[in-house]
């Protein structure tokens, strides 16, 4: 049985989400070019470690997979992965890692479990993130320009480092 450390939060904010209702994909590059079993290896390392999941897939190609199955919110730390996933319409993160920290990229990063527990917490209530609100932002621009826009980002920025700096 392989032994891959999860990140701290992992287990914990996956659970939550799976007894909250969410439906938990785990999608994984593993296969049998590289593993003898890797569903059977996979599905017991996630069971060791009592992470949650409705189910396995085994594939390199997620982006399909994904499309298939109706998939809200994509979270890998591969950018391909992310940008093929979001060529297919479907919202994306990309958790950073020190093989991606240096790619510049324009998909929303997240950097621990915590916060992707936060950013799903306001996809369900609705709230744009920072992609979408710059979109909807620009397009009201069009519509009625002004100095208001920028006041708006500047706003937005302020807000986000008071939020930050108190932990929310």
């Amino acid at each position: 049985v392989i032994d891959t450390p999860f990140k701290p939060n992992a287990v914990s904010v996956v659970n939550a989400l799976k007894n909250g209702g969410d439906v938990i994909y785990i999608v994984t590059a593993r296969t049998k070019d590289f593993y003898t079993d890797p569903v059977k290896t996979t599905s017991e390392e996630l069971s060791k470690n009592g992470i949650l999941y409705d189910d396995l897939i085994c594939t390199f190609d997620k982006a399909s997979f994904c499309k298939e199955k109706n998939v809200e919110l994509f979270i890998d730390d591969s950018v391909s992965n992310c940008q093929k996933v979001g060529a297919v319409g479907i919202k994306t993160l990309l958790f950073t890692s020190p093989a991606n920290k240096n790619v510049s990229v324009d998909i929303e990063r997240v950097g621990d479990w915590k916060r992707i527990y936060d950013k799903i917490s306001w996809i369900k209530r609705g709230y744009p993130d920072r992609i979408e609100a710059e979109k909807l932002l620009e397009e009201a621009e069009r519509l009625n320009p002004g100095k208001w826009g920028d006041h708006s980002r500047i706003v937005a920025k302020c807000a986000e480092k008071i939020a930050l700096r108190y932990g929310m």
